[in-house]
């Protein structure tokens, strides 16, 4: 039975501490490095650059806390963003599982957030926090905007608007290129728009052969 301390003779300014009830302390070089409560434990509880480190079987820093720059890091000993992950060689960094139908990550700043959700093979993308469906890519690799049953590969629904799909370009034309597995470059068939009127060309060489003027 101690009052407080465990104290190392030659370097007194490392101990073990029992300050209160129900509270053991490690103490090295005078600053507390962990300390543990009867509802916690806390590692570097008195903010100190103090990092925290757990090794794997062969991994030095399978988990690493750079605490002088408040960071986080998996397998990597100076992590560049608040939370970095990184394996030498193994693509599959990380995995979401749910034990449910879907799983969801969101994606949250200080004015609003979106999601981005797997259900079964699909992958679908919402917005607001009421999650409400924006694009859905299907199992077949079908793109669907306005739509969750994408039928082709791109799948566009206008909803309530009349129109579902603006191309605009900064030029002085806007020109869409229509190309089949025979065409190398540049698209066979272009449809375009300049001003007011409507233009179609063909072949590599883009030949204007139609066009329908604003009158």
């Amino acid at each position: 039975t101690i009052a407080d301390s465990i104290i190392h003779a030659g370097d007194t300014d490392t101990k073990i501490r029992f300050g209160g009830a129900n509270e053991f302390s490690v103490e090295t070089g005078g600053v507390e490095r962990l300390e543990l409560t009867g509802t916690e434990a806390v590692f570097n509880d008195t903010g100190a650059d103090t990092d925290f480190r757990i090794e794997g079987d062969s991994n030095a820093n399978l988990f690493k806390v750079d605490a002088g720059n408040d960071r986080v890091g998996i397998g990597t000993a100076s992590p560049q963003q608040v939370f970095h992950v990184f394996h030498a060689a193994d693509n599959g960094l990380a995995r979401f599982e749910s034990g449910d139908a879907n799983c969801r990550i969101d994606l949250k700043d200080n004015s609003g957030q979106i999601s981005i959700e797997a259900i079964g093979n699909q992958l679908r993308f919402g917005t607001s926090s009421s999650n409400t469906e924006r694009m859905r890519i299907d199992s077949s690799g079908n793109v669907g905007l306005g739509t969750t049953s994408p039928s082709n590969t791109l799948d566009v629904q206008g909803g309530a608007s009349n129109t579902a799909i603006v191309a605009r370009s900064t030029d002085s034309k806007a020109q869409i290129s229509l190309v089949d597995n025979s065409t190398t470059g540049v698209g066979s068939v272009v449809i375009g728009a300049e001003g007011d009127n409507l233009f179609l060309t063909s072949g590599s060489s883009g030949s204007e052969r139609m066009r329908i003027d604003s009158s």
